[in-house]
């Protein structure tokens, strides 16, 4: 899940469920904040065909680091948010 803050991007990765001791699902998730000012460019990453089942890959580069994000759909709407804040596509 990609959410817009005042002042980042916020990705929710929830990741797939993993068994506790206790044998109950146990679903994790990891919380990722992109300042918006930090990002100097960003692509969108269609999927291969070859694997299949392959996902889009969302693409924010940050100074000399890059965070790769995988959806299940093209990300437009976040496409359009980080080129309306300014930051150009790779």
């Amino acid at each position: 899940m990609l959410l817009e803050a005042p002042s980042e991007l916020v990705i929710v990765n929830r990741g797939s469920a993993s068994r506790s001791r206790f044998r109950w699902a146990n679903y994790a998730s990891n919380v990722l904040t992109i300042p918006f000012e930090t990002m100097t460019s960003f692509s969108v990453v269609a999927p291969t065909d070859d694997p299949p089942g392959q996902f889009h890959r969302l693409v924010v580069g940050c100074g000399n680091q890059v965070i790769s994000q995988p959806c299940l759909v093209r990300p437009d709407a976040v496409e359009t948010l980080l080129a309306a804040r300014g930051v150009r596509p790779a």
